[in-house]
């Protein structure tokens, strides 16, 4: 009767490790695969500039990673490493050869408002809704792969943005040019 229980155990064994182990390979959102509710592994291979761009992202909750390899991110050409966090509240934007990286909060870069998204554009943002053909494994992540580097500077893009807009229209009023309000 024993030698039977063990012997179930580990059929059971093996049936948890095909389903720990599948593969979906689909065209989807990022906003798809976060609203999927399940952890996950993904790996995305895409080109720019007829280079290949290697990224691996790590998923859970509201919460993702993502690690971006390539040589057509450096102006030398040599390999630079791009890396996004997303605590569920912020992206945090950084690369492995600065010790500077940006936040964008993340209900500021979901803004309908047409200039919010092309100012953020640039800036790091992602698009949540860009289809984009990913190879996904169910994964067991813990909540230490969303924590941003200590040793990396995050800038708030946003408020160095606001920043930099009022310094602007302080030097156009002083030069007599009317800024938004309309004011000089």
């Amino acid at each position: 009767m024993a030698g039977l229980l063990l012997g179930g155990c580990g059929i059971k064994d093996k049936v948890t490790d095909k389903v720990e182990n599948k593969i979906d390979k689909a065209e989807k959102s990022l906003r798809e695969l976060i609203a999927g509710g399940q952890a996950q592994k993904c790996t995305i291979t895409t080109s720019n500039e007829g280079k290949e761009v290697v990224s691996e992202m790590w998923i859970k909750g509201k919460k993702f990673k993502q690690t971006t390899k390539s040589t057509s991110f450096s102006p030398d050409g040599t390999e630079m490493t791009v890396n996004l966090i997303s605590d569920g509240g912020w992206i945090y934007s950084w690369n492995d050869k600065t010790e500077t990286g940006m936040k964008i909060k993340i209900e500021e870069s979901e803004k309908e408002d047409a200039e919010v998204k092309n100012n953020l554009k640039g800036a790091g943002a992602i698009d949540l809704d860009q289809k984009v053909k990913y190879d996904c494994r169910v994964a067991n992540i813990g909540d230490s792969e969303f924590v941003p580097p200590t040793n990396v500077k995050f800038v708030d893009w946003q408020a160095e943005a606001a920043t930099l807009k009022e310094k602007m229209e302080e030097q156009l009023k002083g030069f007599g040019i009317p800024t938004e309000g309309g004011e000089e």
